[in-house]
């Protein structure tokens, strides 16, 4: 094989690579829940606030608890860590 053979077949595996990526990354993460135009045809699954199962309640705990980390992350901010991971404020 050429020079120029193994660089276009090295070219194009890494194109391939990154284009799978791109199309995994927009299929798993692409729904960020914001609005697109277009009108909501379904109502919410909770009208109320808070849960009545047990399971549901310590699943949107720890949804929660995954918001404020995330957000402690990205803000550097870790003042809300405390409260939310030990239930004792600062």
């Amino acid at each position: 094989m050429t020079t120029r053979g193994r660089t276009l077949a090295v070219g194009g595996a890494l194109l391939a690579i990154v284009a799978g990526g791109l199309l995994a990354g927009f299929l798993a993460f692409g729904d960020d829940g914001q609005s697109s135009g277009a009108t909501e045809t379904t109502p919410p699954t909770s009208p109320i606030g808070t849960p009545t199962d047990p399971r549901a309640q310590v699943e949107q705990a720890y949804l929660d608890a995954w918001d404020v980390w995330a957000d402690a992350l990205l803000q550097l901010d870790v003042s809300q860590l405390p409260e939310t991971f030990t239930g004792l404020s600062n």
